[in-house]
């Protein structure tokens, strides 16, 4: 959530006219909270791989109106999933 937070901060900071230091710097900040995602979705596919086909969903539904970005990207905690999902309550 820090990670997303910053980046979406650091957008809404950018003029029309942003500076090279500007623009590196959020394309850092992209690649640091994909890096994150990334590793988050590895570990969440061994807890709750129900969550893969939830994100292969999203995604192709996504794909088709617009571009993916990091900082709309769902994390499916387990409170957010739907009602119906089989979740091991033991984790």
């Amino acid at each position: 959530q820090f990670y997303r937070a910053r980046l979406r901060s650091s957008l809404a900071d950018v003029s029309l006219h942003d500076t090279d230091k500007q623009k590196a710097t959020i394309q850092t900040q992209v690649t640091s909270l994909q890096r994150h995602l990334d590793a988050w979705a590895r570990i969440q596919e061994l807890y709750m791989p129900v969550v893969c086909q939830l994100w292969h969903r999203s995604s192709n539904a996504s794909r088709k109106s617009q571009e993916l970005k990091p900082e709309d990207f769902n994390l499916w905690l387990p409170s957010h999933l739907p009602a119906n999902t089989p979740v091991d309550h033991k984790l």
